[in-house]
């Protein structure tokens, strides 16, 4: 799948070196150059493109006999998050600001900038009839150019502060050791996106918003469950109101109404908001995220969709009795049983489920199943005469069915960029499914490929919400 997201972004040469590094990790410039079959000054750009854009990331490297050399390693990672980039992208923008957006996209086009050049872009781009992502009232307030590029500056050194750029200390060792792939972006004092924080700022948004749906969805609890997961540390009813004061600049909310908020969410069930134990230093309540907690509530809400889509909603019950009592053998009379359902229809959801992958058969006789663990309270006993005879149990975990959802969202991605690089082609058309859009405004296989672009970005992020939650 990583290759064909290069080669999607990029061209085959380039994906052809990123598949090899993907093998061969860590890999010099020629021996990328000589198993790959490219031409030295091929591999050379390729190598700057994906430095460039951090899929890459050189390290130097002392032998004795041969000397320094810098070794390539590719960061899979990375290649997945750039899917990501247009989500990403639109909460930077509601979150902060649609300046700070602009910014962040002169670096997801670019790679390394220098600030000032990263300034210089973002201003033609604004001021430019073209750009449709920023309003035309904020298009306007920037006729003067220097007060323009003060407010931008200003926003770079806001980037800089949440850490969503960063710069590196391996750049420079391309140009030392290896001057063909010295560029003049290449600078020490060059910055990046810093696409781990991008996409833990997504995961984090996505967590506010399934805690806020749980407790209601109140702008002020979004606001303080923001406040506790950006600092990471407990905070005491006062530091908190003067954040939410700083980022939404409402000043109708009130120390204690921020109180009230944080005393309802320390004793919600769900457990997301703990409250911390007083100190000396700091009399008043201290609060805090339980991290923990919270992606487990993530995790779990989303395995049970998409095992509802899969299975239907009683599928998904099913799932969630056996899921939530970990490696627990149960036979389908006690499920049918837990579950209030026929013993027909349970069985065939139990099958259904198992052929998918989200739980597991164990054919065991009664006397195994007596020593094994947990099996007294969820596997009853089986009459006398049918002592000796094997019987069939399931049990299920999170991790496992999270496991199969994650391989079956790489397929899903794969094959999604494969049918748009057919269509792009010409090869194949997606039929009827194209009629819902308007194809008096863009054409047929512009839709086709639009229809395939938001499936494969809401692949990335169940990839994203799923990797970072187990």
């Amino acid at each position: 799948m990583c290759e064909l997201v290069i080669a999607r972004q990029y061209n085959s040469v380039v994906a052809s070196v990123a598949k090899y590094l993907m093998l061969n990790s860590p890999s010099t410039l020629y021996s990328i150059s000589r198993y790959t079959k490219i031409e030295l000054n091929e591999t050379k750009n390729a190598l700057i493109l994906l430095v460039l854009h951090d899929i890459v990331r050189p390290d130097t490297r002392v032998h004795p006999d041969t000397g320094t050399q810098v070794y390539y390693t590719v960061l899979l990672e990375n290649i997945l998050n750039r899917l990501l980039l247009p989500v990403v992208l639109t909460v930077v923008g509601h979150v902060y600001s649609k300046i700070h957006s602009q910014l962040l996209l002169q670096f997801a086009k670019y790679g390394y900038l220098c600030l000032e050049k990263c300034v210089s872009l973002t201003y033609s781009d604004i001021v430019s009839a073209n750009n449709t992502l920023l309003g035309q009232e904020l298009i306007d307030t920037f006729d003067n150019e220097e007060y323009a590029k003060i407010t931008l500056s200003n926003a770079l050194n806001d980037l800089i502060l949440y850490q969503l750029i960063a710069t590196t200390t391996t750049t420079a060792a391309i140009g030392v050791y290896e001057p063909e792939l010295n560029v003049n972006c290449l600078a020490p004092l060059a910055y990046r996106l810093n696409l781990e924080s991008l996409a833990r700022l997504l995961y984090n948004q996505e967590v506010i918003e399934n805690a806020s749906m749980r407790i209601g969805h109140i702008p002020v609890a979004k606001t303080v469950l923001l406040a506790l997961i950006a600092n990471g540390i407990p905070m005491t009813p006062a530091q908190i109101h003067d954040y939410i004061t700083n980022c939404s600049r409402d000043s109708t909310i009130t120390l204690d109404y921020t109180a009230r908020i944080l005393s309802g969410l320390a004793r919600h069930p769900d457990g997301v908001v703990t409250l911390s134990t007083k100190d000396d230093y700091s009399p008043e309540p201290m609060y805090a995220i339980n991290v923990k907690r919270s992606r487990e509530l993530m995790l779990h809400r989303v395995l049970f969709g998409c095992i509802e889509r899969s299975c239907g909603i009683m599928g998904a019950r099913i799932w969630n009795l056996l899921a939530v009592r970990d490696n627990k053998f149960w036979n389908p009379q006690y499920v049918s049983q837990q579950a209030l359902m026929p013993l027909s229809t349970v069985r065939s959801l139990l099958y259904s489920l198992s052929l998918r992958g989200y739980i597991r058969i164990h054919e065991i006789s009664d006397t195994k199943l007596q020593s094994a663990p947990g099996a007294t309270n969820f596997a009853p006993t089986l009459p006398a005469g049918m002592k000796q005879m094997q019987s069939l149990h399931f049990t299920s975990n999170i991790i496992m069915s999270s496991a199969k959802i994650v391989q079956d969202c790489y397929k899903i991605a794969s094959n999604l960029i494969h049918r748009g690089n057919l269509i792009s082609n010409g090869k194949i058309n997606m039929g009827p499914s194209s009629s819902q859009w308007n194809l008096d405004r863009i054409t047929g296989r512009q839709a086709e490929m639009d229809l395939l672009e938001q499936s494969l970005l809401h692949a990335a992020k169940l990839l994203l919400l799923l990797t970072n939650s187990m």
